[in-house]
């Protein structure tokens, strides 16, 4: 993963090889598109993201559990911090249907991280609900502002039809 930085009149680019450090630069949009800073607490999106990350994508459950419990205990009333901690939970267990059901519980908010949304798009197209993961993909590819995550999306999309699983 490459990052470019400017400050100034100086720019340059970054180069990160190693998995968590890939994992701390995905933490980049703190807000979902639309959102209102002033009205949008900037953890919240930061906390999602990274839990998603380290319970889906590095293999790391518990690690992506605690983080989740700190976000909850900060904000009680924030209820998709349970929705996560209740996927991830579920994944541990290999349960991928309530896995799903819980994700498609915060694929209806707009905060919901890209990351989660393809996360969830690869488990519908593991269960063979081909025209639903379709459909996530087509949702991320128009909503989310960050470039990877339209590009995984799309991939999927793509290889979805190239199988011939939908139409």
């Amino acid at each position: 993963t490459r990052l470019h930085v400017a400050f100034g009149d100086h720019s340059g680019t970054l180069t990160f090889v190693d998995a968590d450090s890939i994992a701390a630069l995905e933490v980049r949009n703190l807000y979902a598109p639309g959102a209102n800073p002033e009205e949008t607490a900037p953890h919240v999106s930061a906390y999602l993201f990274a839990a998603g990350s380290l319970g889906f994508v590095l293999d790391r459950p518990d690690e992506a559990l605690v983080l989740l419990a700190r976000g909850s205990e900060a904000d009680p009333a924030f209820w998709r911090y349970r929705i996560y901690a209740g996927a991830i939970a579920y994944r541990q267990d290999a349960s991928p249907e309530k896995t799903v059901a819980l994700l498609e519980e915060a694929l209806k908010y707009p905060d919901c991280p890209s990351l989660l949304q393809n996360i969830l798009a690869n488990l519908h197209k593991k269960l063979g609900h081909y025209a639903r993961a379709a459909a996530i993909y087509r949702f991320t590819m128009e909503t989310s502002r960050d470039a990877g995550a339209v590009n995984t999306a799309r991939l999927g999309l793509e290889r979805l039809r190239r199988e011939r699983l939908i139409p």
